[in-house]
């Protein structure tokens, strides 16, 4: 998985698992792991960069997050950005939060 550590705090950003292990819930033995160890290792906090049912299993605590994405100034980069902006209008037009 992918995790960045500042101070007593870790951010666990990506889990990654053989999507044929799926009715084991790996995701939640990942997890469960970083958990033991982060706090096994005097860490205070564990943030999952996430409001999904799943990150709230492990704590009623929700803290507000926002995405910030930086874009090269060349023609990919300008490519990419215009790319990210219509999935996300795309997104929150198809769950309702635009009209």
């Amino acid at each position: 998985g992918l995790s960045l550590r500042f101070g007593k705090h870790l951010l666990a950003l990506k889990t990654v698992y053989d999507k044929r292990f799926d009715r084991f819930s790996p995701g939640w033995i990942l997890y469960r792991h970083v958990l033991e160890q982060a706090f096994g290792r005097g860490l205070a906090a564990v943030d999952f960069y996430s409001d999904l049912p799943f990150a709230r299993s492990w704590s009623k605590i929700v803290e507000p997050y926002a995405d910030l994405v930086i874009f090269s100034p060349t023609p990919g980069g300008r490519l990419l950005a215009l790319a990210k902006r219509a999935r996300d209008r795309y997104h929150r037009v198809r769950h309702g939060a635009e009209r």
